[in-house]
């Protein structure tokens, strides 16, 4: 109203404080400005308005993705665990410890594979010898989700990966040649590839394969420290 009309307005509402209203009547400027404020207050409340409205259809929005989600969740059943192959053995090396010897076993996995958790889980099959002199090591895939949300990486868990991982063996004594095999392929230096077969040797290296991170925790003996006096 005071937008649209302010004569009207302050004679409806103020013009009766006053003894003489025609004396006490604002000016034009005073009337314009009073439209003004009137046109500010209406964008003002346009625009709380708008928000309350937004948010209120953000938070609905929020609301019913997070409801559609658990019900994903809930109806969600995990698939069968697939086994996706054997992975590819690259070699070995070997460290003295206290215990022992402490024998690396490195291969070839996708990224986001893991021994400990889904989805794509890389699954040791270590066979040892009676003597703790030798022993099989096999690593197989197996794509095994837990979550709908992981559906998606079914492509990235094949026995195809680049990344170099690794698996701990420990043994009573360094591993004579050929006492470290395996059932799956192997990946050897000159970039053939060994199939799948039953007594693969894994061949001995020098160091790890580029890529390699040092994964034992075990002390290394690397020899004795010289005395010089007492």
């Amino acid at each position: 109203m005071a937008a649209a009309a302010p004569r009207a307005m302050w004679r409806a509402t103020q013009s009766w404080l006053y003894r003489h209203p025609e004396a006490n009547e604002p000016s034009e400027l005073g009337y314009a400005l009073s439209r003004l404020g009137g046109v500010v207050a209406i964008l003002v409340c346009l625009f709380i308005g708008s928000v309350l409205i937004l948010d209120e259809q953000r938070w609905e929005a929020e609301r019913k993705a997070a409801d559609e989600a658990a019900a994903a969740k809930a109806a969600f059943v995990p698939p069968a665990p697939e086994d996706r192959g054997l992975l590819p053995v690259i070699g070995y090396t070997v460290d003295q410890t206290r215990s022992g010897y402490s024998v690396e076993v490195y291969y070839l996995a996708p990224y986001i594979a893991s021994p400990h958790m889904g989805p794509c889980v890389i699954r040791e099959q270590l066979s040892m010898w009676p003597d703790r002199r030798g022993a099989n090591v096999t690593l197989r895939l197996v794509w095994a989700p837990e979550q709908s949300f992981q559906m998606s990486k079914s492509d990235e868990c094949r026995p195809i990966g680049t990344t170099v991982k690794s698996s701990l063996v420990r043994l009573a004594e360094p591993p004579a040649p050929g006492a470290l095999t395996t059932s799956g392929p192997v990946a050897r230096a000159d970039a053939e590839l060994v199939p799948a077969a039953e007594g693969n040797v894994i061949p001995a290296l020098d160091e790890p394969p580029p890529g390699a991170r040092w994964r034992s925790n075990d002390a290394t003996l690397r020899g004795q420290l010289p005395i010089v006096n007492y």
